[in-house]
């Protein structure tokens, strides 16, 4: 298939979200949102600093000052333009500023979204590299 150089701004992906419930139970629940396509520099951007963040809080280090502001509401914010299935009392609910900043602030969900981004963009990586082999380059 040919390289499509004009493609919408955006692309569908599935999140699933758990969430505590009573009784000591998780409650998953799945939805689709639309994430932004963003140019690869900026990718690799929040990629790196994704890691560099995981790791030091993994290893129970201080965080690097141009890591403290990246938190999952800040990367959800940044690439998340849309969804579907997100409903309240059985009704839609619309994608707009206010709603999307209730959404993400509501416990796991923004953590779910990014965790979702990143694989979306792991699921990109690895398809170009089996491209790559099969074609015996790389």
């Amino acid at each position: 298939m040919a390289f499509k150089l004009d493609k919408k701004p955006y692309y569908k992906w599935p999140v699933t979200c758990s969430t505590p419930a009573d009784g000591g139970a998780q409650e998953s629940e799945s939805f689709t949102v639309y994430f932004a396509r963003i140019g690869q520099e900026r990718v690799n951007e929040i990629i790196e600093k994704l890691l560099r963040r995981n790791t030091q809080i993994k290893n129970g280090e201080r965080l690097d000052d141009d890591l403290l502001e990246l938190t999952d509401v800040f990367v959800a914010n940044e690439v998340l333009v849309g969804w579907e299935e997100i409903t309240n009392e059985g009704e839609e609910v619309p994608y707009t500023s206010s709603t999307k900043e209730r959404f993400l602030n509501e416990e796991g969900v923004a953590s779910a979204i990014v965790s979702a981004w990143a694989e979306s963009k792991q699921a990109d990586t690895a398809k170009k590299q089996t491209s790559r082999k099969s074609r015996g380059i790389g």
